[in-house]
């Protein structure tokens, strides 16, 4: 119970958006709002699997690129080390937002999901940086932003422009749109053959 106390305290001193309620490390996919911080390296060497939410207002970088985000990031996050000895993270993060609509500036309901896998690297291990077959992180005194990182992944994952569906644009903008591409598809020579009618 010692050890356990120790390991909650150096890996999870500081959470910045969410509450956490200690739980046996044993168990995988533990339900719960996801620390801000932990130390991937202990969380490894425990093969450590966690799942939860992030707080919206943990993703206020996020929200300033949508119109919105309607309700917490979902992520689940393995822990663990590979065959070479280093710190691998694999996960996947989730949230629904509300975009603009490229085609009739209305909000348009979007899902922004991103699946990662990263390595924990430091100036000591050169060579990991030379290993383009993975994506490489490097942290601090040893403790991870969780949140951060999670809310970077969604960030890189966001749709470059954003559209409703075919046919469901209500705007009159979209409508005025189309109007106007069916105007200009005729051949302009068609006026004079009307002319010459």
């Amino acid at each position: 119970m010692a050890e356990e106390s120790e390991f909650f305290e150096l890996s999870f001193d500081t959470l910045l958006c969410s509450s956490y309620h200690a739980q046996s490390f044993g168990d995988p996919a533990i339900d719960m709002p996801l620390p801000a911080q932990v130390d991937p390296r202990k969380l490894a060497h425990a093969s450590t699997e966690l799942s939860g939410d992030i707080p919206v207002g943990c993703l206020s970088r996020l929200a300033s690129a949508t119109v919105r985000i309607n309700d917490s990031a979902k992520a689940i996050i393995a822990f663990k080390i590979d065959e070479s000895g280093f710190t691998l993270i694999e996960g996947s993060v989730s949230v629904f937002a509300v975009a603009q609509c490229q085609r009739c500036l209305n909000d348009v309901d979007i899902c922004i999901e991103s699946e990662f896998t990263l390595k924990i690297a430091d100036a000591e291990h050169e060579l990991i940086w030379e290993d383009k077959s993975i994506d490489s992180l490097m942290i601090e005194k040893g403790i991870l932003n969780l949140h951060q990182l999670l809310e970077d992944e969604l960030i890189l994952a966001l749709p470059i422009v954003s559209y409703h569906k075919r046919g469901q644009c209500t705007n009159s903008l979209y409508e005025l749109a189309n109007d106007s591409y069916a105007c200009v598809r005729g051949s302009p020579f068609d006026i004079l053959k009307q002319l010459k009618s």
